[in-house]
């Protein structure tokens, strides 16, 4: 994994990237599973965009309603990732 970043720390894993090959690399805490997935360009981005907002969001949960809404953005992005790798 030294050409993957880390791009997010949410719920239960984390997210790595490699910008050269536009792969994704989503490794559990316990380090028990990781999933890699190759995106498209745009699909890509998207998720850069959609983590960055979750990171920002992450930082500013005060109430269990600010709590909910972050984990439904996690479960977007995991949506994404299911849609994008066709699984």
């Amino acid at each position: 994994m030294s050409s993957y970043a880390e791009i997010g720390h949410l719920a239960g894993y984390r997210l790595y990237t490699d910008p050269q090959t536009l792969t994704v690399m989503r490794v559990f805490d316990d380090e028990s599973q990781a999933q890699k997935y190759v995106l498209q360009t745009a699909q890509f981005m998207e998720l850069l965009d959609n983590v960055e907002e979750y990171m920002r969001q992450q930082r500013n949960v005060k109430t269990k309603e600010e709590d909910y809404r972050l984990l439904a953005k996690q479960r977007g992005i995991e949506h994404d990732l299911a849609v994008w790798s066709g699984k």
